[in-house]
C-alpha cells in the first residue's frame, strides 16, 4: 500500500485501467471555454444557474455503469456532474449538487452513473456550483465504460488530491475536513470527522457500482486522536425511486483506536431484486457514522477502496 500511494504521489493522478474509453464531443455552454481536446476553461460568480460543460457520447450501452472523470487545475472551483436522461416521456437531470473544501491546489473528480436504457440524446455534464466563485480549467476530461469492477473504484479514497467522502447533512460540514495528517505512513492528508458531544456526524459517498450476485469489498484505515470510539459502515442501496419500501442497508460496527489500523469488511449483494426492488438500480452509497456519545472524539479516515468481485 505505501509503494501504491508513493506512485500516487509522483503520477499526481493515477491512470484508470478498469474502464474502455467512450468516444464523445464537447459543447461548452457560455462561460466555459474550450482550449485544446479533452481541456476548458471556466470564469463563474458563484451565483445563478450553472453552466454546464456538455459531454455527448456517439453511443452508450444499455444497462451499463459508465464513469466520468477529469482534472481541476487549481482546485479554485467547487465543481459536480449530471447526466440528462430520459425517464418514460420526460427528459430529467441526474446529479450532485455538492462538494467538499480542499486545500488548494491540482484536484481530481470521478462520478459513476449507471446508465438504464439510453435514448438519442442521452448526455452527461459538469459544472461548477454555487458559492464564492473564481476560474479553472479542467483537463484530461473522460467518459468511459467501467469494464472490470474487481480494481479500485475509489481512487479519491487517497484523499491527496481529492475525495471520496462528503458531509451526510449540513449540518456536518464544519466537522467534516481533508486535512495534513503527518501520522499517516503514507500521503500527506486525511478525512478528518469531528464528533460533538452528545451528538453524532456522518459523511456519504457518491453513488458506486453494486451487481447483484457480486461480492462487495470496502476497505480503509482509521485511527482517533483519543481513546476507542464506535463508527459504523453503511452500505445503502436506497433508490429515490423506490424509497424507503424494502429499503436494504447492511451495517458494520468497528471499533477506532489512536492508532492507524485496517479495516476489511465484504459483503455478498443480494440477486432478490423482487424482495429489494431498489437492487434493479445496481448502485449503493457508503456512509460512516460516528454514533452519539458524551465526548468529543475526532476520527481520520484514510486509503478507502471498494470494489466487486
Amino acid at each position: 500500500m505505501y509503494l501504491r500511494k508513493k506512485l500516487f504521489l509522483f503520477l499526481l493522478f493515477p491512470a484508470v485501467v478498469n474502464a474502455a474509453v467512450v468516444d464523445f464531443t464537447i459543447a461548452p455552454q457560455k462561460p466555459w471555454r474550450k482550449i485544446e481536446e479533452r481541456t476548458c476553461s471556466v470564469e463563474f460568480s458563484g451565483k445563478g444557474p450553472h453552466p454546464y460543460l456538455w459531454l455527448r457520447p456517439k453511443t452508450l450501452k444499455p444497462d451499463t455503469c459508465y464513469r466520468l472523470s477529469f482534472e481541476a487545475e487549481r482546485g479554485a472551483l467547487p465543481f459536480a456532474a449530471l447526466i440528462r436522461e430520459k425517464i418514460g416521456t420526460e427528459w430529467k437531470h441526474r446529479g450532485y449538487a455538492d462538494d467538499l473544501q480542499l486545500p488548494a491546489g491540482p484536484r481530481r473528480y470521478s462520478f459513476h452513473f449507471r446508465v438504464a436504457e439510453p435514448a438519442p440524446g442521452t448526455s452527461f455534464a459538469l459544472y461548477p456550483l454555487t458559492g464564492d466563485g473564481g476560474s479553472d480549467t479542467i483537463r484530461n476530461i473522460q467518459l468511459e465504460e467501467v469494464t472490470d469492477f474487481r480494481t479500485n473504484l475509489l481512487p479519491e479514497g487517497e484523499f491527496e488530491n481529492g475525495t471520496a467522502l462528503w458531509p451526510r447533512h449540513r449540518k456536518f460540514a464544519d466537522r467534516v475536513a481533508i486535512a495534513d495528517s503527518p501520522g499517516f505512513f503514507c500521503g500527506v492528508r486525511s478525512l478528518r470527522m469531528e464528533r460533538k458531544a452528545g451528538d453524532m456526524v456522518a459523511v456519504i459517498s457518491r453513488d458506486l457500482p453494486a451487481l447483484p450476485g457480486k461480492t462487495a469489498t470496502i476497505r480503509f484505515w482509521a485511527r482517533t486522536e483519543r481513546g476507542t470510539i464506535p463508527g459504523i459502515l453503511y452500505l445503502d442501496f436506497f433508490r429515490p425511486k423506490y424509497g424507503y419500501r424494502n429499503h436494504l442497508v447492511r451495517k458494520f460496527g468497528f471499533q477506532v483506536e489512536p492508532d492507524w489500523k485496517e479495516f476489511t469488511f465484504r459483503y455478498p449483494i443480494p440477486e432478490e431484486v423482487n424482495r429489494y426492488p431498489a437492487l434493479s438500480e445496481k448502485m449503493l452509497r457508503l456512509q460512516f457514522h460516528l454514533p452519539q456519545g458524551d465526548r468529543d472524539a475526532v476520527v481520520w479516515l484514510d486509503n478507502l477502496e471498494y470494489s466487486l468481485e
